[in-house]
């Protein structure tokens, strides 16, 4: 069983206008034939207002299996896209969140998504990442580890920011993330390298069936992709009903924009935050049994240390992670993308028992 996701992060009217949160997954399992089978396919757009506030002001969604349709999900247009969109998801479409769909994986990216999709207007010097907190008079600090002769404009803004210290590894009080902010107004970027392809080769190509379909990221743009694959082996009688479920989860977001060595910007596609994640979880009680999370390229050089908070998801059933995550997974220990990568492992039964009913199997 796959799961595949990606959100493309865009601003079709400029940067300064609305931001566009473009979402397409793809649910495929594949049977005793060797066969993919289509369990369900997903779009989502939601369009986030320009300005401070980021208030969502339109939600449209559509799969092959209806997950959604009949959600009054028009009652999220005026919810800020950040703080408190997954509670006001959860309260006007429960039966998304707790029904694994591909619809609410799509729907629950939105307020990181949205974050992370702020740092292209740090990155394109349109506004420093600390616009809230600086005066209202603008000033001018060079991007910290951006090409040479980048800058960013502070613009001010009338509601003071307080700084996410030690909300993460990245953001300890004492790490470089912060000294960063203090020494230039903005924080560290993550200018990564050029993101090689994702998913297996087939003679030497990439499998059409690895991903759903995606363009290429435009300039100025940002995607979030991810992956989760499920599968059982033998176990220890030698039958595979015995066997745990494992779990290989890819998590990637991604930056369209770069200087070559001639200066010019191009839309070249280079990685920002980066896990690769594997599990294992007992069948008969959908209880994580093993999890190691090994980081990829990311902003601050404290982040990787996070990869080691996996260890904790030990002995946690996969349906208690999103609230579990949630209340559990904070401090200078963990990271916040990592954290939404364990968020999503709540879906992994849905994901099993959904393959196996569409090949009329025993779950």
């Amino acid at each position: 069983m796959r799961r595949t996701t990606t959100i493309d992060m865009v601003r079709p009217d400029g940067l300064l206008g609305p931001l566009v949160l473009s979402g397409i997954g793809r649910d495929l399992a594949t049977g005793i034939d060797g066969e993919p089978y289509l369990i369900d396919a997903a779009a989502t757009s939601l369009t986030v207002s320009a300005g401070v506030d980021r208030a969502v002001t339109e939600v449209v969604v559509d799969s092959t299996s209806g997950a959604g349709s009949d959600a009054p999900l028009a009652e999220l247009i005026g919810q800020r896209a950040g703080s408190g969109f997954r509670r006001a998801l959860a309260g006007v479409a429960p039966e998304l969140v707790g029904g694994g769909s591909l619809v609410h994986q799509l729907l629950d990216d939105t307020p990181p998504a949205t974050l992370i999709a702020g740092s292209v207007l740090v990155r394109a010097g349109l506004l420093s990442g600390l616009d809230r907190a600086l005066p209202a008079s603008a000033t001018t600090n060079t991007v910290v580890g951006s090409p040479p002769g980048e800058t960013s404009v502070a613009l001010g803004g009338p509601r003071p920011r307080k700084l996410p210290v030690d909300i993460c590894a990245g953001w300890a009080a004492d790490g470089e993330m912060v000294k960063a902010v203090a020494t230039t107004g903005v924080p560290l970027l993550g200018w990564g390298p050029e993101a090689p392809p994702l998913g297996s080769l087939v003679d030497g190509e990439v499998d059409p069936m690895s991903w759903h379909p995606v363009e290429d990221l435009g300039p100025k743009a940002m995607r979030r992709r991810r992956l989760i694959d499920l599968w059982r082996g033998v176990g220890p009688d030698g039958r595979t009903a015995s066997a745990p479920v494992q779990v290989t989860v890819v998590f990637r977001d991604t930056y369209g924009d770069r200087r070559d060595e001639s200066g010019e910007v191009g839309a070249v596609e280079t990685v920002v935050h980066e896990y690769a994640f594997t599990a294992r979880i007992d069948p008969s009680t959908w209880i994580v049994t093993a999890a190691t999370a090994v980081p990829g390229p990311l902003p601050a050089p404290e982040c990787p240390s996070a990869a080691l908070s996996a260890e904790r998801l030990v002995g946690r059933r996969v349906v208690d992670l999103r609230h579990w995550v949630r209340d559990e997974m904070t401090g200078t220990s963990t990271c916040t993308h990592l954290n939404d990568l364990f968020r999503s492992l709540a879906d992994v039964r849905h994901l099993w028992e959904s393959a196996a009913l569409s090949r009329g199997e025993s779950r």
